[in-house]
């Protein structure tokens, strides 16, 4: 019983603060509606992004610490019969902290991301925006999508340098369970709070919240 209470103390000392500071997914009528920002990241201004990055044909060139980092659009995309393998990129935007990129890639039907280390060069697809921690050692994805792109939550571990995907969920089938979510904010270094919906258009139901939380035995969801 102890053993448990402990896991349970951090949640329930931060259901005040959170009904003192705001209602939770309160006006989020749409999963597919995003709350704005990277979370405790800011993007670099505009001009200074654009200045680390250029279109060499059919590359876009990425300034890394040890060298250009070349994101390759897919050959397909110069031909004029067959765009469904055709894969472009774009820079959405660039950090100092943590130090990378931002870059969309335009697939056929959809868009998904990636996450471009500027000190390593290394990537890692993400099916939507981050959102990162106070501390910046932990970034999430949160992506509602049920059409080509991943429907689920992502989360990525950068406190080490670079990015490790430290876990992923996909909701399953079923009444009772979860089945879109949106990110609504970071809580803590550990823990955010996200609306979830329960079914698919037309019958959704929601939002509620519910935390996303990393515990003893890793990261998962748990109902407020």
């Amino acid at each position: 019983m102890m053993h448990a209470m402990r896991h349970l103390l951090p949640i329930l000392l931060l259901l005040p603060a959170l009904a003192l500071a705001e209602t939770p997914c309160e006006g989020q009528g749409d999963p597919f509606l995003d709350v704005p920002g990277f979370g405790a990241a800011v993007p670099m201004p505009t001009q200074a992004a654009l200045a680390l990055a250029r279109r060499d044909g059919a590359a876009l060139v990425l300034q890394g610490d040890q060298g250009a980092i070349l994101l390759t659009d897919d050959p397909s995309c110069a031909e004029s019969v067959d765009h469904v393998a055709c894969v472009t990129h774009r820079l959405v935007a660039a950090f100092q902290a943590p130090p990378g990129y931002l870059v969309q890639r335009q697939h056929y039907e959809h868009a998904d991301y990636l996450w471009v280390d500027r000190v390593f060069g290394q990537r890692e697809s993400l099916a939507h925006q981050p959102r990162f921690t106070p501390s910046l050692g932990w970034m999430v994805s949160v992506s509602p999508s049920t059409y080509m792109a991943l429907n689920g939550i992502e989360v990525f571990d950068l406190s080490n340098g670079g990015i490790v995907r430290a876990w992923q969920y996909v909701p399953r089938p079923g009444p009772e369970r979860y089945a879109h979510f949106a990110f609504w904010r970071w809580v803590g270094e550990e823990a955010a709070v996200l609306c979830a919906w329960r079914g698919s258009p037309p019958g959704m139901t929601g939002p509620e919240p519910v935390m996303l939380r990393r515990g003893e035995f890793g990261w998962r969801i748990e109902p407020l």
